[in-house]
């Protein structure tokens, strides 16, 4: 929806430059997760991801003693 209208296309090419991002940012990305073949997403979440450090929240009602 950013690139909709001009408006929205000037405030992203911004942030861009705000971040030191190249304007083509998003397009390099994308070509590069249409790269990623399926053997190489688990070892990323292997490399990356340290589940046992994970948080949980629940919400219910409370318990009563």
């Amino acid at each position: 929806m950013q690139r909709a209208s001009v408006d929205g296309l000037a405030a992203l090419y911004l942030r861009q430059t705000d971040l030191g991002l190249p304007i083509d940012s998003q397009q390099t990305e994308a070509s590069r997760y249409l790269e990623v073949t399926a053997a190489q997403i688990p070892q990323a979440f292997a490399a990356w991801l340290r589940p046992d450090d994970f948080a949980q929240v629940v919400e219910g009602p409370l318990s009563e003693p």
